[in-house]
């Protein structure tokens, strides 16, 4: 089958020794078949070549872009059929199919080949000469947009091929677009919407030989792509492929790398183990070698470019796959591993966390974590107890004691956490004492020990944990003195001549204890006369006078007696503050 007899442009391409002079396709009748049940797509990605001195034409590689649903690829001449990867190098002959749900997109140099869903496109050739760029694609069925964009000043033609329609796009700037789709056993539907795209006839064509014998001219080489495709994907692709070309053309014979055993990652699948990738088998000319991507999540790692990797805390609970391009000097070719996913083993507690410092109020306590197997990174809480009830505020690893712990029981509880989840564990108890009041220092009066002063008694010095509270009991020789219960006692007449003290009792929630002051006498002055008493009345027999107390120093209470004289003389039964005075009394000195 001739897909289109390229008379101008073959002219054009001998200029440049090392032009392609034709190409053939046998089995016309696999490739107009319709398709029934599966919907492919076969991309070529160009990759920009420097300019050089030789018109060599150069067959051109390229990448898969932007992959999303069910990709395809099944490579040149083999049966296997990958999944499309971003990333994934593809080559003259290769088969992609973007299925009835995925998307793909071919970057190739000065363009770009997007598929729709259910596209199947075969890229013929793609090659590159010192002033040209082109690549053919058959589109047996689906939807296909070329967009080409000219950057280093080259000529790009883009051919699209169907059943029944060929479309030539020439590159002559930014942004030349065509659309075409492909019915499925329908007439072929164009949309030329910029750029300087020409349509052509397709001249399809069962007898092969005399295409080939029409297009003949000084073959020195032959044999680019024969059999590309075996019928995996689907029964209707095309079978054999064949370029005649004139001499400079790059010797097209060479086989790249097929995949016929997919990669495979070994190893163990943790955090902190060494994956190692397995590159599969491949077939192809020798010498064969080999480059690893890693991708996480579909994403490039960066700098994991070798056969091994090891797995790193960022690779937790995500998909690790690795990507193999196996190269010769037939060309490359890419395939992926299976993915591995990475688990995050969350933290179990090996050894208890515990306790350390001064378990006493005011001291300070440390928790430590304890030890915990899983991958890191963990991260650790802390929540201390009292009793086993949470305390407010305390979510620190270390609890400074408050009085309120005392006599209580302390622990924490630690909680381990990394991106596998998170566990508990807590420490053992540790019960917070009290001591009781120890007096370091007794009490002291102090005020004015007299009748009538009033007294004040220190709560002396005392070690034991706090709260300390303090009572007060005075004391008469020993004696309670009712109702003397504050730190302060006004002297009463009552202790006059007696030992007062003052017992103070210290209490906390550790106990009480008891401390005295020492004893201070209340003394008693004896009554001073200060003024002297004065009689009064009607001094004459008969008469009553009376006798004043006069004034007197001394605590009070004082009792006054009397005693009447008569010349200095104690006058018999003459004691009260009264006196009347008698016959006997006449001219004598009463007082």
């Amino acid at each position: 089958m001739d897909l289109y007899r390229r008379s101008d442009f073959i002219k054009r391409e001998a200029l440049h020794t090392g032009g392609l002079h034709g190409w053939l396709v046998t089995n016309a009748r696999d490739f107009v078949t319709p398709l029934r049940i599966l919907i492919f797509a076969v991309a070529c990605f160009l990759l920009p070549i420097a300019p050089h001195e030789s018109s060599a034409a150069q067959i051109l590689q390229g990448t898969l872009d932007g992959i999303s649903g069910d990709v395809k690829i099944q490579r040149r001449g083999s049966v296997v059929v990958s999944p499309g990867v971003s990333g994934m190098r593809v080559g003259p002959g290769d088969a992609v199919s973007t299925g009835s749900t995925g998307r793909a997109g071919v970057i190739y140099e000065h363009g770009r080949l997007d598929l729709a869903d259910a596209t199947r496109i075969v890229i013929l050739r793609c090659a590159s000469s010192v002033d040209e760029v082109y690549a053919e694609v058959a589109l047996p069925f689906g939807a296909v947009t070329a967009t080409i964009n000219m950057e280093r000043g080259k000529e790009h033609w883009f051919d699209i091929v169907t059943r029944t329609s060929h479309m030539r796009g020439r590159g002559g700037g930014t942004g030349s677009r065509l659309s075409v789709s492909q019915p499925d056993g329908g007439e072929a539907v164009t949309d030329s919407s910029a750029g300087r795209w020409q349509t052509r006839p397709v001249l399809i064509s069962d007898e092969p030989p005399a295409v080939r014998a029409a297009l003949k001219n000084d073959v020195r080489s032959s044999g680019m792509i024969d059999q590309y495709l075996d019928g995996a994907l689907d029964r209707n692709i095309l079978r054999s492929f064949k370029v005649e070309a004139i001499a400079g053309l790059p010797n097209f014979g060479a086989a790249s790398p097929e995949n016929t055993l997919p990669p495979a990652i070994k190893g163990d699948a943790k955090i902190g183990a060494v994956l190692t990738c397995d590159p599969g088998a491949w077939s192809g000319d020798p010498t064969i070698t080999y480059q690893y991507r890693w991708y996480r999540d579909g994403q490039e790692i960066t700098g994991a470019t070798t056969q091994t990797y090891n797995v790193v805390e960022a690779d937790g609970l995500h998909e690790i796959t690795c990507h193999v391009t196996a190269a010769n000097t037939g060309g490359q070719n890419t395939a992926a591993t299976a993915a591995v996913s990475i688990p995050v083993a969350k933290p179990a507690n090996t050894t208890s966390p515990a306790i350390t410092g001064d378990a006493k109020i005011s001291a300070t306590l440390s928790a430590s974590s304890g030890t915990w197997s899983g991958d890191p990174t963990i991260t650790y809480q802390y929540h201390w107890l009292r009793d086993g009830q949470l305390i407010t505020g305390a979510t620190a690893s270390t609890y400074k004691v408050v009085e309120a712990d005392g006599l209580h029981k302390i622990s924490c509880r630690v909680t381990a956490t990394n991106a596998g989840g998170q566990s508990t564990a807590a420490s053992a108890s540790v019960t917070i004492p009290v001591e009781k009041p120890v007096n370091t220092e007794p009490p002291v009066i102090s005020g004015d020990p007299k009748i009538g002063g009033t007294l004040t008694s220190s709560s002396g010095k005392w070690s034991g944990d706090p709260t300390i509270t303090y009572k007060y009991q005075w004391l008469r020789d020993g004696q309670v003195i009712i109702g003397a219960a504050a730190s302060t006692y006004k002297v009463v007449e009552a202790d006059g001549l007696s030992k007062i003290s003052c017992r103070v009792t210290a209490s906390n929630a550790g106990g009480q204890n008891s401390a005295t002051t020492a004893s201070v006498t209340i003394p008693v002055e004896k009554p001073v006369n200060t003024e002297p008493p004065a009689i009064s009345g009607a001094a004459k027999i008969g008469g009553t006078i009376t006798s004043s107390t006069g004034k007197w120093s001394g605590d009070p209470t004082i009792t006054y007696q009397y005693q009447w004289l008569r010349d200095g003389q104690v006058i018999t039964g003459a004691t009260a503050s009264t006196y009347t005075a008698v016959e006997a009394d006449g001219l004598r000195k009463i007082s």
